[in-house]
């Protein structure tokens, strides 16, 4: 019986230091693969869907609603609140989306001559005429019924009209709900980007280091 109870308790601190060790490893570094890709915004989407989203910009008129909605919706995730406030303090252009003139969703969009921590850090190939889209967000219950890439259409049929050429994302390797929906629009790998977090301090992409931004890494 002792020998048996010893063997548990080993067991047990064993779990435990490899927890443990999880945890600090995990917290001193991370890593995180991503994938660079883009869209001629005058060009079709792969796949023919219907426009039923519309999408306008964040305005003083529909940003309480707006943030209504992201409240809501992302109450388990306060990394995504801080950075939609963030978005809002550095005056990026976000679009909202609309289904029959229901708030849906909400994207955010900067150019080349914005300063974006991601756009910098992955140093993205952003130049005249190219807009960088991120942290695009369709609510759960609109999700499976095309509603994100009618998003990503509309977003681009709008950027064409106010004469922008090349639409930017950034998508994890192991998103594969959002891989999908941006190769049925036609969206473009150009290259790949490895980030790794070292501690909260540093970042290191593309044989460089840089200062952690802990709002967009």
């Amino acid at each position: 019986m002792k020998d048996g109870m010893s063997a548990g308790w080993v067991a047990r601190l064993r779990k435990g230091f490899l927890a443990l060790r999880r945890f600090v490893w995990h917290s001193l570094y991370q890593r995180e693969d991503d994938i660079v890709g883009f869209k001629t915004v005058s060009e079709p989407p792969q796949i023919e869907v219907p426009l039923e989203v519309s999408v306008e910009p964040v305005s003083a008129g529909n940003l309480g609603a707006l943030r209504e909605f992201v409240y809501g919706h992302l109450a388990n995730y306060p990394d995504a609140i801080r950075r939609f406030e963030d978005c809002i303090r550095r005056g990026f252009l976000g679009m909202v989306a609309r289904h029959q003139g229901k708030l849906i969703g909400y994207g955010w969009w900067v150019d080349n001559s914005m300063t974006h921590p991601q756009v910098s850090v992955l140093q993205l190939p952003i130049g005249p005429g190219d807009v960088y889209g991120f942290d695009l967000f369709i609510g759960q219950e609109f999700r499976g019924r095309h509603a994100g890439l009618q998003f990503v259409v509309a977003c681009a049929n709008y950027f064409h009209a106010h004469g922008h050429q090349r639409l930017f994302t950034i998508v994890r390797t192991d998103n594969l709900r959002s891989l999908k929906v941006h190769r049925q629009w036609g969206w473009r790998e150009i290259d790949r980007r490895t980030v790794y977090r070292i501690g909260s301090l540093l970042i290191y992409c593309q044989g460089r280091w840089a200062w952690r931004d802990p709002v967009w890494f």
